[in-house]
């Protein structure tokens, strides 16, 4: 699969975002950052109180965010050449010892047996077709027992129970960004998504979606994009409308109704598919 000319930019004191080298006027947002500014208040609430409990523990949580970081950038790094064939050392300057209980775990996963081949591993993808152009990075891009899949790795501390699924809502969002990507510019369709979350001290925990749950999402997406069409035919009806106003001599009572008529309609048409689209309920993950 070809890779975009796309650029990651890490400013020092602002978000990430992307550019495409193909089309320069664009700043591409990040995935990862549009979904930490549209956390949960429950999350956020959660991330508070482990805040706090670092600096009870006498830890600066800024600190601690900083190495949960690094580790997890660092065991991205031997996951993707474990992928692709390598057997990249554990114990080394790159990969520090501490870091052999997580590469064990990894190993050990059951998920590497029924692949049938590694597309690509850490591939940059965007897309610019919506309302905020966006662009990230996913792990992988695997064939599972003839299915593509989109793969995530995810880090975890030791003491830590299984994600909530609150938590892994979010990553399955951040792959749906990924999927809409692929589709818009390579034209390619992902039939599942793994989520796999990785501990030092319990066995690598899954986390799937797929069939009707991807179905799901993409319908969210057909009503958003029925709502903005339907939103710009509204806009150029009342563009007609105040057109033909201005030649109201010409116009009959009848026209002024027949026009307000359908207005009324389209407004109607419109409340139904917002309304749709806020309560739409997505099935269980």
């Amino acid at each position: 699969m070809k890779q975009l000319p796309l650029i990651q930019i890490n400013p020092d004191n602002g978000d990430r975002y992307y550019v495409n080298e193909y089309k320069p006027s664009l700043k591409y947002a990040s995935v990862t950052n549009i979904l930490a500014k549209t956390v949960s208040k429950s999350m956020a609430y959660g991330l508070g109180i482990w805040r706090q409990k670092q600096i009870d523990a006498g830890l600066d949580p800024d600190i601690e965010l900083r190495k949960a970081a690094k580790r997890g950038s660092d065991l991205h790094d031997w996951t993707e050449k474990f992928l692709n064939g390598e057997k990249p050392q554990v114990i080394s300057e790159i990969f520090p010892s501490e870091y052999k209980e997580y590469t064990d775990r990894i190993q050990q996963c059951p998920i590497w047996k029924h692949i049938d081949e590694v597309i690509c591993t850490e591939q940059k993808v965007c897309s610019d077709k919506n309302v905020i152009p966006f662009a990230g990075t996913f792990d992988a891009l695997l064939k599972i027992n003839g299915k593509t899949v989109l793969f995530d790795l995810k880090t975890k501390n030791a003491d830590k129970s299984i994600p909530t699924k609150e938590l892994t809502n979010e990553a399955l969002c951040q792959m749906q960004a990924y999927r809409v990507c692929l589709k818009e510019n390579h034209d390619m369709d992902v039939d599942r998504f793994i989520a796999l979350y990785v501990y030092p001290d319990q066995p690598a925990y899954p986390v799937h979606a797929s069939g009707e749950a991807l179905m799901a999402m993409t319908r969210r997406e057909q009503l958003l994009k029925q709502v903005k069409e339907h939103a710009e035919k509204m806009r150029k009806f009342q563009q007609e409308f105040h057109k033909n106003m201005s030649n109201k001599d010409e116009m009959t009572s009848k026209d002024l109704q027949y026009m307000n008529k359908v207005f009324e309609q389209m407004k109607l048409d419109h409340e139904k598919l917002l309304t749709e689209y806020y309560n739409y309920k997505k099935p269980d993950l």
